[in-house]
């Protein structure tokens, strides 16, 4: 089902990814990328933002987050972690 998220919930997103460290001009690149990021709940984008810290031992706001974002943008939408014993929601695992 689509939805159309809400102005507000857009800018929220926007100004989360300018905050963790998304260069603004390289934003449009990112939302090309996958423009559903903007209706993934932020309280979701702020689990993914720390598991990137944690288990790929980078730290918001570097160049090199920026970069694993801009190379995988799709990662602020994991939700699955099955480990490598598929789930079924491959699309949204970080194993891959």
């Amino acid at each position: 089902m689509e939805e159309v998220p809400l102005f507000e919930d857009v800018e929220t997103r926007i100004d989360f990814l300018l905050e963790i460290g998304v260069p603004e001009d390289k934003l449009v690149e990112l939302l090309g990328k996958v423009p559903e990021v903007l209706g993934v709940p932020i309280e979701l984008l702020k689990e993914n933002v720390k598991y990137v810290e944690k288990n790929y031992f980078m730290k918001r706001s570097t160049r090199n987050f920026a970069n694993y974002l801009l190379r995988t943008p799709q990662a602020l939408g994991n939700n699955v972690d099955c480990a490598g014993t598929c789930v079924g929601e491959c699309n949204r695992c970080w194993v891959r």
